[in-house]
């Protein structure tokens, strides 16, 4: 049921097209979610999001899933703290989900839905 479940979100997220980037784009960009709110408060709220794409974590939640990749990368030998922060935040995006985002809209692995080219002045469009 999982993979089914997973295949199925999949399927919907690789049938996005850039217009449907764009849209989610403008629906969540600038938008404020909680306010002034701790670092750490925030990254405890990924404990309720399920990836529910994900069959290596299945009902595992995101804040698990931080803890377990820091772990990894202490193990590792990596001490920059930049690269730290960046294993226990890479996915606290997924927290749109709390607000009623689409699965297939936040989980899946990403993918290029096109390449602008960069002007002169070096600004990507």
């Amino acid at each position: 049921a999982f993979a089914a479940r997973a295949r199925a979100i999949y399927d919907r997220n690789r049938a996005m097209g850039e217009a449907d980037a764009v849209s989610l784009g403008l629906k969540w960009n600038r938008r404020v979610l909680y306010g002034d709110i701790d670092p750490w408060e925030l990254l405890l709220k990924t404990a309720l999001v399920i990836d529910e794409t994900d069959n290596s974590l299945l009902t595992t939640g995101q804040y698990l899933h931080a803890l377990q990749t820091f772990e990894s990368m202490v193990a590792a030998g990596i001490t920059d703290p930049a690269a730290l922060f960046a294993g226990l935040y890479h996915d606290v995006g997924k927290l749109l989900v709390l607000f009623g985002e689409a699965q297939e809209n936040v989980m899946c692995n990403t993918h290029v839905l096109a390449i602008q080219p960069v002007d002169p002045g070096g600004t990507c469009r």
